[in-house]
């Protein structure tokens, strides 16, 4: 009996206009990014009823930003601020389109690190991946390319490198990265899905091991109950933990909920290769849409007892400056020739050349329990605790990850007679260690396991002392591996779908 007092059109509703205490679903979904469209894509005029629940509005608002403050404590920190869109879309609204599966050894034990693996097999997760390549535009069989058939940057410059102790690690862009806009016509002309906008969902209540209702509310108070035979939350992992930690609907608390916090750290100003010869006078511009980055191979990993990482190499133009500088010696006119040049350059879709390329590595983290999100004592707008991010520092582990990748990456060099690679003060002095992470992406804490002491949500991502409770979202993660986490989360959320379809229709 739901009245819509002031519909917006195309099956949206504002909070603020429905004239209803409560309304009631089949499903209710908690967020709108990718997991949340790529969940509903499956469901698109059915006869299951579905709300989705999006915190904030169309466009963000400085409002609705302000419900993302968090205290980040540790060494490393960690901007909960600014790192996530609280808009319809989510994290798609930012999400470079970058895509690459996680290896079939990520689903594996690796006991040589101490480091459990997922619940679930490679096996079982293969078609969803291609499932989510379909969905988003990428081409499946690419991710297996060969680097001599992958014409990017890299590819041209060290083709030279991937042998015995290096592989390359193939990642494209998305064609459709935001599935709100893929599914846009769908969406407004089903007659199943209803998606209300700035509804914030501030608590979860159970009875029995079963969630009966959960408790919307909009910026300017307006509050709605929401009932529904299934609810699956699809936010983010901070936004999922702090709904989870607020509602207390673990009987006797979760041993996992909250531990295990992981992102991809990324340090750069690590070293310069410089080159042997001069083979190009420029070579192929960077591209988004695809690129490559190298690590060690598989064996090497398991042989130095690390984990996955991402060596990236960028051009360095400092010298080209400096050469620059010396004809002209005013730092404006040196800029307005280089900058002339590069634009020339990059209108043909090339770079100038250079022998020296800087040196990047991003890190594959350890789940380590002391990393964790808890409640702190300051309450939000809504009268829910805010967050206490616990980044923690970089372990032994991870520092030797980066060591040894940039140890064999020195060898290599040299053994392939491709340059040398210097190592600068930065890395040397441990100065890298200060820096914080460019890269935002929030996994782990909410954790897929095999029983509830180990575990938050079991191998079909529902919560364990709940029925009718799933979590689809990064948060589910028991590693992180090197790779961006969309496909990844897209594909979990797709192999959720069918579950959950394969539940209602008994």
């Amino acid at each position: 009996n739901l009245y819509i007092k002031y519909r917006m059109k195309n099956n949206f509703f504002y909070l603020d206009n429905i004239d209803a205490d409560l309304v009631e679903f089949d499903f209710c979904i908690i967020g709108s990014g990718p997991a949340a469209m790529s969940l509903t894509s499956k469901f698109l005029d059915t006869d299951i009823s579905i709300c989705i629940l999006e915190s904030g509005n169309k466009k963000l608002t400085s409002s609705h930003l302000r419900l993302n403050e968090a205290l980040s404590v540790g060494e490393r920190e960690v901007d909960a601020l600014n790192s996530r869109p609280r808009q319809y879309g989510g994290s798609s609204q930012v999400w470079a389109g970058t895509s690459a599966p996680f290896s079939i050894h990520e689903f594996e034990n690796r006991p040589e690190l101490g480091v459990e693996g997922w619940p679930i097999s490679w096996y079982e997760i293969i078609d969803y991946y291609q499932e989510a390549c379909n969905l988003t535009g990428v081409e499946w069989k690419d991710f297996n390319k060969p680097l001599s058939e992958l014409d990017t940057q890299l590819a041209n410059v060290f083709e030279e490198i991937p042998g015995s102790n290096l592989r390359s690690n193939n990642y494209f862009a998305a064609k459709h990265k935001d599935l709100t806009k893929l599914l846009k016509k769908k969406i407004e002309n089903s007659s199943n899905i209803k998606i209300f906008l700035n509804a914030t969902v501030s608590k979860i209540s159970s009875d029995g091991g079963i969630v009966k209702n959960v408790n919307a509310r909009s910026i300017d108070g307006k509050k709605i109950k929401i009932n529904a035979k299934f609810f699956v939350i699809c936010a983010g992992t901070l936004e999922t933990t702090k709904i989870l930690l607020n509602s207390d609907i673990f009987s006797g608390g979760s041993n996992c909920l909250g531990k295990n916090f992981m992102t991809h750290p990324a340090f750069t100003d690590l070293g310069i290769i410089k080159l042997n010869k001069k083979t190009k006078n420029w070579i192929k511009k960077s591209s988004l849409k695809k690129k490559i980055d190298f690590e060690l191979n598989f064996d090497q990993q398991k042989k130095l007892k690390i984990l996955r990482h991402n060596i990236t190499m960028v051009p360095n133009y400092e010298k080209i400056k400096i050469k620059i500088k010396n004809l002209v010696q005013l730092k404006f006119v040196t800029n307005l020739i280089f900058f002339s040049l590069d634009l020339f350059f990059r209108f043909f879709g090339k770079r100038m050349w250079t022998d020296e390329w800087s040196v990047c590595v991003g890190i594959e983290q350890e789940p380590i329990s002391k990393r964790r999100l808890t409640l702190s004592k300051e309450i939000d707008a809504f009268g829910s605790h805010k967050l206490i991010i616990d980044a923690g520092k970089l372990s032994e582990l991870e520092e030797k990850t980066i060591l040894c990748a940039l140890d064999v990456l020195k060898k290599d060099l040299i053994e392939k007679g491709v340059g040398e690679l210097i190592l600068s003060e930065n890395f040397l002095s441990k100065d890298y260690l200060k820096n914080q992470d460019p890269i935002n992406h929030h996994i782990g804490t909410v954790k897929m396991g095999l029983d509830s002491k180990n575990a938050v949500v079991d191998e079909n991502l529902k919560v364990f002392e709940h029925k009718n409770l799933f979590i689809s979202s990064s948060a589910v993660f028991p590693t992180s591996s090197n790779a961006n986490p969309t496909l990844t989360i897209i594909a979990l959320s797709l192999r959720l779908a069918d579950h959950l379809k394969n539940i209602f229709e008994k």
